[in-house]
């Protein structure tokens, strides 16, 4: 938790806006003027113990504190949240998990969602696919889960696969391609978003490693042009190298 915590009264109030007017965290910020990246956090402390606004509304602030263990060292400080989100460079860096529309038309199972969230598929080193028709909101949930990593402590990278290609491109001519390579294995979550075409005229690049997991949003039939693509302007011998066949071989769907 912050290095200097909001009052009680305070987070109260953030816990009101959010259950009882269905506020998003970002209209919270700027209602109240704290940052996204600390609303997420405590909202996150709040659902994990199980509690709603029926059952925090009477709470004294001493109960409501220790229901939420705030002195728990366990908990990602605020300061190293914000700075994983920012790093992070999410497209949409206000989604986050709670705010998950569950509407029939998305196709999303609320428990698939709820079970993610834990990230133990992170710390297995899984990779996360995600598909659907445009306008579905694949890259809003690819953030949400994003975001969900920076706050349990996981470093992330948002990037777009036609243009993080086209930098692998500039890298590879002058000469900085396997020190960039090297700043992308340590992240602990990649968050590639596969809008557009992709355009592929070097070796595919080592996107994926077993200590790191790989989340991927695409249209279904982009995933197919993709690895054709990757087929097609790589030699035999390293079509069977295709990061997707990497991903899709430890990925949950």
């Amino acid at each position: 938790m912050p290095a200097h915590r909001m009052s009680m009264r305070k987070l109260k109030e953030v816990l009101r806006l959010k259950w009882a007017c269905a506020l998003s965290h970002r209209q919270i910020s700027r209602a109240i003027g704290i940052s996204v990246g600390a609303i997420s956090a405590y909202a996150a402390r709040a659902t994990a113990a199980g509690l709603d606004w029926a059952a925090v509304e009477p709470m004294a602030d001493d109960e409501l504190e220790i229901r939420l263990d705030l002195s728990a060292e366990a908990a990602v400080p605020t300061r190293r949240l914000e700075r994983l989100l920012k790093s992070a460079k999410l497209k949409n860096p206000q989604a986050c998990v709670e705010d998950s529309e569950y509407r029939q038309s998305r196709g999303i199972d609320k428990g698939v969602v709820a079970a993610l969230a834990g990230c133990d598929w992170i710390r297995k080193a899984q990779n996360l696919i995600l598909t659907g028709p445009t306008g579905a909101g694949k890259t809003w949930i690819a953030c949400a889960f994003g975001q969900q990593a920076c706050r349990q402590g996981f470093s992330v990278l948002y990037v777009r696969v036609a243009r993080l290609f086209e930098e692998l491109k500039i890298a590879h001519g002058n000469g900085s391609f396997n020190r960039r390579l090297a700043q992308l294995a340590k992240m602990d979550v990649s968050c590639c978003s596969m809008t557009g075409a992709c355009r592929i005229s070097i070796r595919a690049p080592e996107m994926t490693c077993s200590k790191c997991s790989t989340t991927v949003s695409a249209r279904a039939p982009q995933l197919h042009n993709y690895y054709q693509s990757v087929a097609a302007r790589t030699l035999a011998c390293l079509a069977s190298t295709c990061p997707l066949k990497r991903i899709k071989a430890n990925a949950r769907r």
